[in-house]
C-alpha cells in the first residue's frame, strides 16, 4: 500500500512539474565583446525565449531582464560556494541582494548551487549541502521559499551503468553528499537538476552509440536500444539518460522528484580530431531535442511526461579555454546573428532565430482546422491580405487545403505588420518558424525579404475588441462607393456583350437564361456568366471579369448583407439591380477588426430578354462553386419564375 501511495504521488508530482514544458538558454560570459544586458534581453524577445540560465546574478542583467516576464534562474558561483556554505549569514546576504532586490519585477524562478560542484570542486562538496539549506532558509525568511526554488545541477557521469536505464546507479562514492541533497530536493519540491551532454557519450564510446541515436534521429524498431530489464525501447542517448536518473533515484528510495535538464546541446565547430562537431550536427540535435520536448513525447519510463531543458548556451564563448569545439556551442554569435537556422517548423515561436529577416508564419502543427479556417477567413477578409494567389489556377492553390492556404495568408499578413511576433498568432493558431514553406512556383512573401510595413496603418487585429475598429467606414465611403460604380460599369458591359452573342448564337430560341455570377474572394471581383437555352444546355460559360476590388466584401458586410470569404470565396449571384442598391445604400454598419465571418449566404440572379435583373435569396449553401444549374433543381425553379 505504502509503494502504490509513493507511485501515486510520483505520478501527480511529475504531472504537477510538467504542465507547461519549456525549452530555455543557458547564457555564459566568455566572450571578448560580450553584448550589452539590453541587447542580451533585446535578441531574447526577439527569439520568444520565456526560460534562461544565468551562471551569476550579475546584477545589470538582472536590471534587464526585469518586467519581461522571462523565467530567469540564476546560479551562486561554485568560488562562492564555501563562504556561503559557512555562514548563514552570507547566504542571507547573497539571497538579499541578488533575489529579494529584484524579484518580483524580474522574475527569478530557481536558484542553482554552483554548478556541478560533486565532480569540479570535491573539496568544496563537503559544503555544498549547508550552502543549499542556508540559502533557501534565507529564502523562507523572505516568504520567498514557494516562487524561488534551490537545487544544484549534477553532471550525467555521476550516473554509472547507465544502460540500461534500469540497471542504472549513482557513484556510490557521492552518497554522503548525494543522498542529503536528495533529501532536500525531495522536502521542498524541487527537482533534480541534470546535465546531459550526448555529444561526450557519443565520443566517448568508441563507436558503440550510433550518431543517429545521439542526434534523436528517427530509427527503425530494429536499431532502437532495448533495456533488457524492462523491454523498453530507446531510440536516443537522452531519454535513455533521463531514465538513467530517474532509476538511479528510485535505487535510493526516491521517487517523486521530477528531473529539469539545465545544460544540453551539441557543438557548431570542432578541430581535426573532432569531426562530428558539425553545423548540421548541431543544428538536428538542437532542433529535435526542441520538438522532442514541445510534442510532450516524455521518456519510455514516463511517456508524455516532457522534460524542460536548458539549451547550451546562447552564444558563442570564444574567450573559453580548452579544445575548439568548447567555444562552439552556442546558438548565435556576439552580434545576435544565429550560426544557424533551426529547422522548427510548427514546433512553436520559441528560437525561430533568423536574425537576417528569414522568418515566416505558418499554421501551428495539431490546431483546431476549424480555427485556422476562421484565421483564414480573417486574414483574406478584414486583415486585408493580398491572396489572389490563393485562386485557382494561381500560383499558390495548389495543394487545395486549408493549412498550406493558411501558410500563405498568415506569411503574407506577418510581412505586411513588419514581422512583429503579435502579427503571427492568429489567436494561438500560428507559429514562427524559419522553414521556408515556399514551393514551386509559389514564393512565400517572407522568402523574398520584403518588409510590408504600412507606415501610419494601424493593423486589424482578430485579438481586438468589439468597441474599436480598424475601418473608418464614413472617412471611406466616397471611395468605396466611386469604386462600385466603376465596377457596376464593367459589369454592365459584359452582360451586354453577352446577351448579343446569345442571341447571335441562338436567334430560334424566344427565351434566353444569362446567368451572371460575381464571385468576391479576398481582393477580386470575378463576373461569371452562363448563357443557356430553354433545354439547359450551355452555349457560353464561366468568362470572367477580374477587377480589382480590395473593398469589396466589406461593402458586402456593411451593406447588410450577411456573407463570408471562405477558403472556396465569398459567391454572390449578383445583378446591376443588386449593385446599384449597394451603391445607394447607407452603409451604416461598420465592420469590426476580429469579427468572424458570417455563414455562406448564395445569391442567384436572372436574366431574361424580357425581364429587368432581379436578385432572389436562396438559403442553401454553395456546391462546388456552382450557382446554378440544371442540376440544382431549387434554382431552376426559381429562375423558370422569370
Amino acid at each position: 500500500m505504502a509503494l502504490h501511495f509513493l507511485l501515486m504521488l510520483f505520478a501527480v508530482s511529475l504531472v504537477a512539474a510538467d504542465d507547461a514544458p519549456f525549452i530555455g538558454v543557458n547564457i555564459g560570459t566568455s566572450l571578448s565583446d560580450m553584448p550589452h544586458p539590453t541587447q542580451v534581453v533585446a535578441l531574447l524577445k526577439a527569439q520568444k525565449i520565456q526560460n534562461v540560465r544565468l551562471y551569476d546574478a550579475d546584477q545589470a542583467m538582472l536590471v534587464a531582464l526585469a518586467k519581461t516576464g522571462i523565467q530567469v534562474v540564476i546560479t551562486v558561483p561554485n568560488e562562492q560556494i564555501l563562504a556561503i556554505g559557512q555562514s548563514n549569514a552570507s547566504a542571507a546576504n547573497w539571497v538579499s541582494r541578488n533575489v529579494v532586490a529584484h524579484y518580483p519585477a524580474t522574475n527569478i524562478t530557481a536558484i542553482c548551487v554552483g554548478s556541478e560542484v560533486l565532480t569540479t570542486l570535491p573539496n568544496v562538496a563537503k559544503v555544498l549541502v549547508n550552502a543549499i539549506k542556508y540559502i533557501h532558509s534565507a529564502l523562507v525568511a523572505s516568504n520567498l521559499d514557494r516562487q524561488v526554488k534551490v537545487s544544484t545541477p549534477l553532471p550525467s557521469s555521476i550516473i554509472l551503468d547507465s544502460f540500461p536505464p534500469s540497471q542504472a546507479f549513482f557513484n556510490r562514492s557521492l552518497n554522503s553528499v548525494l543522498i542529503p541533497i536528495l533529501d532536500f530536493l525531495q522536502s521542498t519540491d524541487s527537482y533534480l537538476m541534470l546535465n546531459i551532454y550526448p555529444y561526450y557519450d557519443y565520443m566517448q564510446s568508441n563507436g558503440v552509440i550510433p550518431l543517429d541515436y545521439a542526434l534523436f534521429k528517427p530509427l527503425p524498431p530494429n536499431k532502437e536500444a532495448v533495456d533488457s530489464n524492462t523491454l523498453l525501447h530507446y531510440s536516443n542517448v537522452f531519454d535513455a539518460m533521463v531514465d538513467a536518473a530517474y532509476f538511479a533515484m528510485a535505487f535510493l528510495n526516491y521517487t517523486n522528484i521530477p528531473v529539469v535538464v539545465t545544460e544540453s546541446g551539441w557543438p557548431s565547430k570542432g578541430a581535426a580530431n573532432e569531426p562530428d562537431a558539425t553545423i548540421d550536427n548541431a543544428n538536428n540535435y538542437n532542433s529535435n531535442l526542441i520538438k522532442h520536448v514541445f510534442n510532450k513525447t516524455g521518456t519510455p519510463k514516463h511517456p508524455g511526461i516532457a522534460v524542460s531543458t536548458y539549451i547550451y548556451e546562447l552564444y558563442n564563448e570564444d574567450t573559453k579555454s580548452g579544445p575548439l569545439s568548447e567555444k562552439n556551442w552556442g546558438l548565435f554569435d556576439a552580434n545576435g546573428v544565429p550560426i544557424y537556422i533551426l529547422h522548427l517548423a510548427g514546433s512553436g515561436a520559441v528560437l525561430a532565430n533568423d536574425t537576417s529577416n528569414q522568418t515566416f508564419c505558418i499554421a501551428k502543427d495539431g490546431a483546431d482546422p476549424k480555427m485556422i479556417q476562421a484565421a483564414l477567413d480573417w486574414a483574406c477578409g478584414p486583415g486585408k491580405v493580398e491572396c489572389s494567389s490563393l485562386l485557382q489556377g494561381q500560383p499558390c492553390y495548389e495543394p487545395d487545403n486549408v493549412i498550406a492556404h493558411a501558410n500563405y495568408a498568415f506569411d503574407s499578413y506577418y510581412n505586411k505588420m513588419g514581422r512583429t511576433p503579435d502579427s503571427c498568432d492568429f489567436k494561438g493558431v500560428a507559429t514562427i518558424t524559419t522553414s521556408d514553406p515556399s514551393h514551386g512556383s509559389c514564393v512565400y512573401p517572407g522568402s523574398l525579404g520584403k518588409n510590408n510595413t504600412f507606415g501610419n496603418f494601424t493593423a486589424p487585429s482578430m485579438n481586438s475588441s468589439s468597441d474599436s475598429s480598424a475601418y473608418n467606414i464614413h472617412s471611406c465611403e466616397l471611395r468605396i462607393r466611386s469604386l462600385l460604380v466603376v465596377t457596376g460599369f464593367l459589369i454592365l458591359g459584359v452582360v451586354l456583350v453577352y446577351v448579343v452573342l446569345c442571341n447571335i448564337l441562338f436567334q430560334e430560341s424566344r427565351v434566353f437564361m444569362l446567368n451572371p455570377k460575381l464571385v468576391v474572394h479576398n481582393s477580386f471581383a470575378m463576373l461569371q456568366v452562363d448563357c443557356e437555352n430553354p433545354s439547359g444546355e450551355t452555349l457560353l460559360a464561366d468568362h470572367e471579369l477580374h477587377a480589382e476590388s480590395q473593398d469589396m466584401q466589406r461593402v458586402i458586410n456593411d451593406s447588410g448583407i450577411e456573407a463570408s470569404n471562405g477558403n472556396a470565396g465569398l459567391e454572390s449571384g449578383f445583378d446591376i439591380e443588386a449593385l446599384a442598391t449597394l451603391a445607394s445604400s447607407s452603409l451604416d454598419s461598420t465592420l469590426l477588426p476580429g469579427a468572424m465571418p458570417q455563414p455562406i449566404t448564395t445569391y442567384h440572379a436572372s436574366l431574361s430578354a424580357d425581364k429587368l435583373p432581379i436578385l432572389e435569396l436562396v438559403n442553401t449553401p454553395v456546391h462546388d462553386g456552382v450557382v446554378c444549374s440544371s442540376a440544382d433543381q431549387r434554382c431552376v425553379d426559381i429562375l423558370q419564375q422569370f
